[in-house]
């Protein structure tokens, strides 16, 4: 339902109270716009897959913090970098291997795709590898590893 009135109101849907006639007619169920748009709100485990989307082979996955309610909820995102469109987005209570694995498993397959680029956090490189992605890392995230890396003793030398 939730991927229904996403594609509904981008192609011109322009009200809730539209959604509702709309799964009223086409669908024979009958929901007050008031659940629909909570349905279009951010509550844990909503996923989402841009199945319109021809993607273009090269993608990106990240993870974010999300502060809600007072708890931190992770949003795991999978973009399109060519076409810069999102691929898939989940969001959990959890961001650990499994939850990642999961997500890629159903958003994407290997042969889909020529690269997955990722931040260097250190699990990606064997979760790629188990699902069968080619893995590159982001190189903004590689080069500030090195400067913190070799900051200290860079803060040593000019001492």
């Amino acid at each position: 339902m939730k991927n229904k009135a996403v594609k509904l109101r981008t192609r011109g849907w322009d009200s809730l109270k539209n959604l509702t006639w709309a799964y009223n007619v086409f669908n024979d169920v009958k929901m007050s716009y008031e659940t629909i748009r909570q349905s279009l709100l951010i509550h844990d485990g909503l996923y989402y897959l841009n199945e319109d989307l021809k993607i273009s082979c090269y993608v990106a996955y990240d993870v974010q913090w999300i502060r809600i309610n007072r708890n931190w909820n992770y949003r795991h995102v999978l973009f399109d970098i060519v076409n810069k469109m999102p691929i898939a987005e989940l969001l959990a209570k959890k961001e650990d291997s499994k939850t990642t694995k999961n997500f890629l498993k159903n958003s994407i397959q290997p042969k889909d795709c020529i690269a997955i680029v990722t931040d260097i956090k250190p699990s990606y490189d064997k979760i790629m590898r188990e699902l069968g992605f080619v893995h590159q890392h982001c190189t903004f995230h590689l080069l500030l590893n090195i400067y913190d890396t070799i900051n200290p003793e860079l803060t040593k030398m000019r001492k």
